[in-house]
């Protein structure tokens, strides 16, 4: 009785510990990531569009070096027909919001462990640029690239530098 007790406790005491030690990891992969890449978990509020994310913080996010598809008949959008993959304005809007649900699914299937590098510039609208990470260090920004979602953009000018 004694020993089934005591085996018992001991369980209890390295599950209690087992636990405990995830969470220590996890903080301290955290910081690792931080101080190894330059990368800073975020908490993302909602998704915008492909390439734009509001934080719980407040702050917005544009993707650096991808410009998605509009969600809608902006005239920025009539620009982004190019004749091939998108002949019409209702092609333009499609693929904004297959790109807008690939990245929330990109999220969700990393359980909100994303991760941000930041360019040292914010955009014209006072937006932080940078590029977004999954839990496994893939860049997200180059798969919108690689799927299609998006087109190469490059700033050219236009920062405004941070305060």
């Amino acid at each position: 009785m004694k020993y089934r007790f005591t085996l018992s406790v001991l369980f209890l005491v390295i599950l209690i510990l087992c636990c405990y030690y995830n969470h220590i990891l996890n903080f301290s992969n955290s910081i690792l990531i931080k101080l190894k890449f330059n990368r800073e978990k975020i908490d993302i509020n909602y998704i915008i569009d492909g390439d734009s994310l509001k934080l719980k913080n407040g702050e917005s996010l544009r993707l650096i070096g991808i410009d998605c598809y509009e969600l809608s008949n902006y005239p920025r959008a009539f620009r982004q027909i190019d004749g091939n993959k998108t002949k019409d304005i209702q092609d333009v809007i499609k693929l904004g919001y297959e790109a807008k649900g690939y990245l929330k699914r990109i999220v969700d299937e990393n359980n909100d462990n994303i991760y941000l590098k930041r360019s040292p510039n914010l955009d014209v609208y006072g937006r932080t640029l940078g590029t977004l990470y999954t839990k496994n260090g893939e860049n997200i920004n180059k798969m919108m690239l690689k799927n299609g979602l998006c087109m190469p953009y490059v700033y050219k000018k236009n920062f405004k530098t941070k305060k």
